[in-house]
């Protein structure tokens, strides 16, 4: 009874201290968005082209070719997205056995990355990968380590996540 007693105290504690009071300021607006001076807006050098399906990139190797076929997020978004990416030679032709060793998410200016994202083999060398999480925003590298016919290549899309970041505990402020 006394661990319950505890147990519930704790809570109410942290429910009081977690959500502000109405004349505080620290809740997020209406729109769904933080704030920019929160969160200000990425910058992302010019060389980084924008995120667009049809997109492709050769390898580091020139053996491999990846062809973004779809992506659910265009431009780049927050969090979770989903690609759909096809792997061929570097001239467009397909190849036998493709494989993907490893998807990885890193973003070069903190040089960290996230969470492993969920790779489905589809047909004739394309690939759904899934859960690809992007934190935060700025530039972000998503590299593809492949092997395919005999040849393993590395393959990096340069992307930017310059979207406003979203506000994912909006009903802590209601």
């Amino acid at each position: 009874m006394r661990l319950r007693h505890v147990i519930s105290s704790a809570l109410i504690a942290f429910t009081l201290t977690a959500c502000p009071s109405e004349d505080e300021t620290s809740c997020p607006p209406d729109d769904g968005v933080m704030d920019d001076e929160m969160y200000p807006p990425a910058e992302c050098s010019d060389d980084i082209p924008e995120l667009r399906e049809e997109m492709k990139v050769l390898g580091t190797m020139g053996k491999i070719q990846a062809e973004l076929v779809t992506a659910d997020k265009i431009p780049l978004g927050w969090f979770y997205n989903d690609w759909t990416v096809k792997f061929t030679g570097p001239d467009g032709e397909p190849l036998e056995g493709v494989t993907i060793d490893k998807v990885e998410p890193y973003m070069t200016v903190h040089q960290h990355g996230t969470t492993v994202p969920i790779i489905d083999e589809l047909d004739d060398g394309e690939f759904d990968v899934s859960a690809i999480n992007i934190v935060m925003a700025g530039p972000w590298e998503v590299r593809f380590t492949v092997k395919a016919d005999g040849v393993e290549d590395y393959i990096v899309f340069n992307v930017c996540n310059a979207q406003p970041r979203p506000v994912t505990n909006a009903n802590a402020c209601e």
